[in-house]
């Protein structure tokens, strides 16, 4: 694979490499020198950031002239997934559970044809799309997993004993064929045998290259550690076997040993000769160290089979992939495989069915996908085989088995071995980025991608629009999408996205939009993704782009400014150079027109320059915007911008009617509105036919959740005081929501609170939410019953989106506005067409706070934002005035 994650230069974006000072100190400086001389402290990058981002990983491969892969997958059923995400199960044991590694030889005969490279690149990213990506529909039927819910804290329990189980112990060890010496061999055969006699948890890899393990050494070189040793609650161990030439090398091993102490990884050093001996001081040390590792291992259950079963089931997909990229089964012939499961997994379920059903699913996905792009594939079923290591007289093309020895006997029956073992390394493992082109599909099936639709979201056809989106996108056109909040148009542009070669550019408004978006992502399994933004520190936005422009990431969400900042562009040009940018989207594409022309002119330039800085190999990637709300105007400023020209880009609905979604408008005076929402909350449990006592409370996915929508952060119609309102009345966890921090909350923590409160909100550990417009933009939570607006939305579109928040599973839902009016004669005068804006603002302003209703306090905004047109005008005189323009401001006059 690849090298592990380098820093970017922070002056031009460039590579940085590690350098040496005259005193022997390390430094990172710019690949970019002499031109730029760009320089960062070594340690700039600190574990604590590193060891979160993805990795590539290296090691010895098992047999010389081979090679071998790491993977960070293992798809699981979607109850599982969907309650790893609500209960937040632990990442550290999730990592630990999905990694393995595969050994397989080289290509034959310069491997697939060059016109299947790109279809095997979008299989390997389905395959590869997350740590724990939904499996199939038809496993889940096969081990009777579709229909599971975990809604409990004792569902969590079994769990996580399930995932304990097969993360410390694997269902297949990893053993060498061939190491550097004999001592090698002896130290191995004893950890090993250490191991598994007395029951520790400690797995063992052998010759890992120690660039992937700490940033501290340079990973342009070869340097390895003999075994690295990890345990799940103890600091992994680097075990190094030295014999008389290391003598020589003590000052360069020290400097290796304080890098990988400063990765919290122990390195233990033994001498050959303890080794040959079988005992020495070192050995004893060893041994204790690794005894000491003793745990309560959680026992053998049917869930910790299960998820046995689903990752030796990937195991082979991913497997039998490989093989079809290195030439090992064709395209133009049928397949003869053969598969040898561990004995663990033959002692439960049917294995041979399980086995026939790995290979063929991976038949039908691919099948689909050469449909797709117009490539033949084989009609007839794969031969499929149940093997044993008693197994005689067979000729296989490819034989997928343990890695741990058990299969090294079988080589004669098979052309190649592809060979599987489970492994736990202390690092995220970086997905290989494989090399693609653009593509374009000219007939895409909707059949196809409905069936894809259904495999990677468990949706099961597409809503109004969606099919139109997607197929737009799969054929290269840009699009313009306009359908109602809830309607599916992020599902639509992420299909897409994965159906085609390369990866997405995601350019959203906000940081919480980003958040919502890589969190319904991970929901479904899909954790490739990153939102690049301020909030990063320095050396984390490094390691992210690195990482980026490695291809790791499928999704990458950022705000329209990103894209003026050199490091990210040539971010962009790296990526690009090996592989496509599939689709670039812009998420509330209404704020091009809106804040655009105002405060974020990023927004102006974002058509052309996505598409300059998106381009390989001069095929520029469709562009497509999405939103929920916008007028014939805003549409027609969004299209003209972002330079969408064909007629039939825009995609609308039939009708913007939300069937699900009650309205209502309860009247009253200012001072009733507390106690109209108490009324009109006393009432929502019967629309429901709930009794009171359970309607506010927390109920997993049946949760009845709630938005009451507030104008201000403080005062009397605030988040702050309705939210202790509420908590009084309703007796439960009531949060509040706002984009500045409340007067009593700290403002350099609240970002971080926000994110929590969101983040609880739709795990449904509450369900009352009360909140300022900054949660109405795009937060995607299926269950909320009800909205609530204590006043005047700013505008017909935002009322629209704000209480489009409800009903998003297609459930009914009730949306209120509670609406005072104390002066219906003082109202009717406002907003008359005939009474001038300078009367209006008279009005509004010489109206006293206390006397204001909600009439007022929304005209206190426009007239704040819009003066008149004699006061506008002069203001564009004034300032062509300072630029010294007489003519325009002369024919400003004449039009005024």
């Amino acid at each position: 694979m690849g090298t592990p994650i380098t820093p970017s230069c922070p002056r031009c974006g460039s590579p940085m490499q590690l350098r040496r000072t005259p005193r022997g100190g390390q430094f990172w400086g710019c690949s970019n020198d002499p031109h730029c001389n760009g320089t960062l402290s070594i340690d700039a990058f600190s574990w604590e950031a590193w060891r979160d981002f993805p990795v590539r990983v290296e090691a010895a491969p098992r047999e010389r002239y081979s090679q071998c892969t790491f993977f960070q997958t293992c798809a699981l059923p979607a109850g599982l997934v969907e309650h790893f995400f609500m209960a937040e199960v632990d990442r550290l044991l999730i990592r630990a559970m999905a990694q393995w590694r595969l050994d397989f030889p080289r290509p034959r005969r310069g491997g697939a044809p060059p016109e299947y490279h790109n279809m095997l690149a979008v299989a390997e990213t389905l395959l590869t799309r997350g740590t724990t990506p939904l499996c199939s529909p038809a496993l889940e039927q096969m081990l009777g997993t579709t229909d599971w819910r975990f809604e409990d804290s004792r569902s969590t329990s079994i769990i996580v004993a399930a995932l304990q189980r097969v993360a410390w112990v694997p269902s297949i060890r990893f053993r060498p064929l061939e190491l550097d010496s004999d001592e090698e061999h002896r130290a191995f055969e004893w950890i090993q045998s250490l191991i598994t006699n007395h029951g520790v948890p400690w797995q063992l890899l052998p010759q890992v290259k120690l660039a992937s393990l700490t940033p501290k050494i340079a990973p342009g070189g070869d340097e390895r550690g003999d075994f690295l040793l990890v345990h799940p609650e103890h600091d992994p161990i680097l075990v190094e076997i030295d014999g008389d030439a290391h003598m020589a090398h003590q000052e360069r091993d020290a400097a290796r040993d304080r890098a990988l102490r400063a990765a919290s990884i122990q390195v233990m050093r033994i001498r050959a000769r303890e080794v040959r001996r079988g005992n020495g001081t070192q050995l004893a040390t060893l041994e204790r160290t690794l005894l000491d590792g003793q745990v309560n291992l959680p026992e053998e259950s049917r869930l910790s089979v299960i998820v046995r079963w689903c990752k030796f089931f990937h195991q082979i997909q991913l497997a039998l992939l490989a093989a079809l990229r290195g030439g090992w089964l064709r395209f133009d012939a049928p397949w003869n495989v053969g598969v040898m499961p561990p004995p663990l997994l033959c002692r439960h379920f049917d294995a041979q069915a399980l086995i026939r059903l790995a290979v063929s699913d991976l038949f039908e996905l691919l099948g689909r996908l050469a449909r797709l792009h117009g490539r033949l594939f084989p009609s007839g079923q794969p031969r499929v085989l149940l093997i044993t290591p008693e197994t005689q007289n067979e000729q296989l093309d490819v034989l997928v088995a343990p890695a741990d020895g058990s299969a090294d006997a079988l080589s004669p029956i098979a052309k190649a071995q592809f060979l599987v073992s489970d492994v736990c390394l202390p690092v995220e493992i970086a997905s290989s980025s494989v090399a693609a082109t653009p593509t374009r599909f000219e007939s895409p099936s909707r059949e196809d991608v409905r069936w894809f639709l259904q495999y990677l979201f468990r949706k099961q056809d597409f809503r109004e629009g969606q099919w139109e989106t997607i197929e737009r996108c799969l054929r290269g056109f840009d699009s313009i999408v306009l359908l109602p909040t809830g309607a599916g148009k992020s599902i639509a542009f992420q299909l897409a996205a994965l159906l085609l070669p390369g990866r997405c550019i995601v350019v959203d408004p906000i940081i919480s939009l980003i958040d919502d978006q890589i969190d319904n992502l991970n929901r479904v399994g899909i954790d490739r993704c990153i939102g690049i933004t301020h909030r990063m520190k320095t050396d984390e936005r490094a390691l992210v782009l690195q990482a980026f422009q490695s291809g790791h990431y499928l999704f990458c969400y950022v705000a329209p400014e990103r894209f003026q900042t050199a490091p990210f562009r040539q971010a962009l040009r790296t990526l690009t150079t090996q592989m496509p940018i599939s689709l670039i989207v812009v998420d509330e594409a209404h704020c091009v027109s809106e804040w655009g022309h105002d405060f974020r002119t990023a927004y102006l330039n974002l058509g052309r320059i996505t598409r300059e800085y998106c381009a390989s190999q001069g095929v520029t990637p469709p562009l497509v915007a999405l939103t929920g709300t916008a007028s014939k105007i805003v549409l027609k400023d969004v299209q003209r911008e972002l330079g969408i020209e064909s007629i039939d880009a825009v995609i609308t609905p039939k009708t913007f009617d939300r069937d699900e979604l009650s309205f209502t408008v309860i009247p009253c005076r200012s001072e009733e509105k507390r106690a109209c929402v108490s009324g009109l909350l006393e009432r929502l449990p019967a629309a429901f036919n709930l009794d009171r006592s359970v309607f506010f409370r927390p109920a997993g996915t049946q949760t009845h959740a709630g938005l009451v929508f507030c104008p201000h952060v403080g005062g009397s119609y605030g988040v702050v005081e309705y939210a202790e309102e509420l908590k009084r009345f309703l007796q439960t966890r009531v949060e509040i929501y706002s984009g500045e921090a409340p007067k009593s909350y700290d403002s350099e923590k609240w970002e971080e609170e926000k994110r929590a409160i969101t983040r609880d909100f739709k795990r449904n550990r509450f369900s009352v939410l009360v909140c300022t417009k900054a949660f109405g933009m795009g937060i995607d939570k299926p269950n909320i019953r009800y909205t609530i607006h204590i006043g005047l939305p700013s505008s017909i579109e935002a009322f629209y989106q704000e209480a489009g928040r409800a009903g998003r599973d297609r459930g009914p839902a009730q949306c209120a506005i509670i609406l005072s009016n104390d002066d219906p004669k003082r109202s009717q005068q406002l907003l008359s067409p005939a009474t001038p804006l300078e009367r209006v603002a008279q009005v509004v302003n010489e109206t006293d706070r206390g006397q204001a209703d909600d009439i007022v306090r929304a005209l206190w905004f426009h007239v704040r934002s819009f003066r008149g047109e004699r006061a506008e005008v002069e203001d564009v005189a004034r300032l062509l005035d300072q630029l010294g323009d007489v003519e325009s401001r002369r024919r400003v006059h004449i039009t005024w």
